[in-house]
Order: structure tokens, then sequence, then C-alpha cells
């Protein structure tokens, strides 16, 4: 199958929006987390289930009651375990760090939220160049602001081609044939090479002759 360049657009905005931005907000969660608390009981953070009881300790009753779901899972410790919805709650909305966020960094992992949803919402799974530049910008100031690194939203953004498992095994087969065909010129260069200097020799017997 071949895919349009809306389409791939729309593969490469959900890499960055499903696996890039998540870890990216793993960071910052950590970040916010042992700055705040590092100090005070339960140390820093340490994806062990302790930690996630600490969490869940600081929240209130309303929050127990109306982030049962979130909570349910942020108690194992584990961050690698918490979908986006999971990590922007945790940031943005838990009493434990949400009610004391710095304004710049509400507004930075905010607008990663909104962007994340635009695309999660998108019903036609394309993207035109314009709106795939704008997701992309606003991730990547994001990012900036927030302190993480950009190196891979970067190598998405210059990526031309979907590296689907078919594509790669051809990509695969064709530098293997490259390499065969590049083998085969030398071998051909050396026996016209080895041709040329018996001709030389040749003539060279004849003239003697």
């Amino acid at each position: 199958m071949q895919y349009s360049l809306e389409q791939l657009n729309y593969f490469r905005i959900c890499h960055v929006g499903f696996n890039l931005v998540p870890e990216g907000l793993r960071q910052i969660f950590r970040q916010e987390w042992d700055f705040r608390y590092k100090t005070a009981s339960g140390g820093e953070w340490q994806e062990m289930p302790h930690n996630g009881h600490d969490f869940y300790s600081k929240e209130g009753k309303k929050s127990h009651s109306k982030n049962a779901r979130y909570l349910t899972t942020i108690k194992n410790g584990n961050t690698a375990e918490w979908d986006c919805t999971c990590l922007f709650f945790a940031i943005l909305f838990s009493d434990s760090i949400g009610t004391t966020l710095s304004h710049a960094i509400r507004n930075e992992v905010d607008d990663l939220r909104q962007v994340r949803n635009d695309i999660a919402h998108n019903s036609e799974a394309k993207l035109t160049d314009a709106e795939f530049q704008n997701y992309m910008t606003r991730m990547m100031h994001s990012f900036t602001s927030l302190g993480l690194p950009v190196k891979d939203i970067e190598a998405v953004k210059k990526q031309m081609s979907f590296p689907t498992a078919e594509l790669q095994r051809l990509q695969s087969d064709i530098d293997k044939l490259k390499q065969e065909l590049t083998s085969k010129e030398s071998s051909l260069q050396l026996a016209l090479n080895t041709l040329e200097i018996k001709e030389k020799e040749v003539e060279a017997l004849a003239e003697e002759v």
C-alpha cells in the first residue's frame, strides 16, 4: 500500500504525539515531583509503588473520587505505564503538583495536551503540510521551553518516508543489490585491467618475434 503525503504527515505527528510527548511528560513529572518532595516524606521519585502511594496520599477526597481511574494506575508508581491522560492529570490537575505548577510550565504542557487531543480527534487520518508544520512547531516550542531535547522531533520532521516493516525489508534488499553491483563492477574493472595488460604483453611479444 502506498501512503499519500497527507497520510504520512498524520503518521509522523502521531509518532511524536503518542511516543515522544509521553517521554517528555515523564521527565517533567519527575522533575516537578522531586522539586517539591525530594527532601520531604517519600523522597525523590524512583518509579516504585511507594512513590505511587505517596502521590495518592497527597490527593484530597475530591480528587480520589473524581480521578479514581487515573489514580488506580498512578499508584503503581511506574510512569512508564502511565499514558498521556494520566501524565496530564498528574502534572496539570493533581493536588500534589498541579495546584502549585508555574504558569510557564502549565502553559507549555497544556499546549502539548491540546495538540495531542487534536491529533486523537482527527477522523480523516490526514494532515496538510500547513497543519503538520503548525503542530510540529508548537510541540518543538513546548519541548524547548520545558528544557526537553528536540532531536527526535526534528528527525521525524525531516522524515520523508514511512518506515513500515515492508519498506524496511525493501530498503534492505536494495542496499544488498547495490553492494552486489558495486562488487561486480569492481570485479569487471579488474578483469578489464588484466585483459589490457595481457594485450600489451602480446603486442610486445609480437614485436620481438
